[in-house]
């Protein structure tokens, strides 16, 4: 979408820019699981193994199909092909409203989880592998990089994530 000018600025994970445009990171963030308080399966807070391949998915994918796996499910791929998934979303701030009063979990950043954990009446769990955080970062394209109106907008991205 930006090679072909239909973005002015993109915010996504470090490792999925380009090489051929300016970019710069936000914020940092790591990853949790999050699970309704209602479920039985998860008594502490920690979840091991043998629970996260047992128990239902919520996940995010990307793209028209919905063919795109978000970098967690990416990670996870390298330890099992076992996940149960129940329910794909398009965007990570749907996940927890599909976890809550379910026994289904979800793997998300943990500012989002921090963020609907009371509302929803979530736990937050440490995943059982350790995920490497994210760094979102903004990247726009190179022929705007001197655009006033975009340069207001990156420094207010900044200062919002700061």
């Amino acid at each position: 979408m930006l090679e072909r000018g239909e973005a002015d600025l993109m915010i996504m994970p470090k490792q999925y820019l380009s090489e051929h445009h300016p970019c710069e990171p936000l914020f940092r963030d790591t990853f949790v699981c999050i699970a309704s308080m209602d479920n039985k399966a998860l008594r502490r807070n920690s979840i091991s193994m043998r629970d996260y391949l047992r128990l239902g998915h919520v996940v995010v994918r990307f793209g028209e199909q919905q063919q795109v796996p978000a970098f967690e499910e990416k990670f996870m791929e390298h330890f099992s092909e076992q996940r149960r998934i129940e329910v794909v979303t398009t965007g990570f701030t749907l996940a927890p409203p599909l976890v809550a009063g379910t026994n289904r979990i979800a793997t998300v950043h943990r500012r989002l989880a921090e963020y609907y954990a009371a509302q929803l009446r979530l736990k937050i769990m440490k995943p059982p592998v350790e995920i490497p955080p994210v760094v979102e970062s903004m990247q726009w394209h190179a022929t705007r990089d001197a655009d006033p109106g975009l340069r207001w907008l990156r420094d207010l991205l900044k200062q919002c994530c700061e």
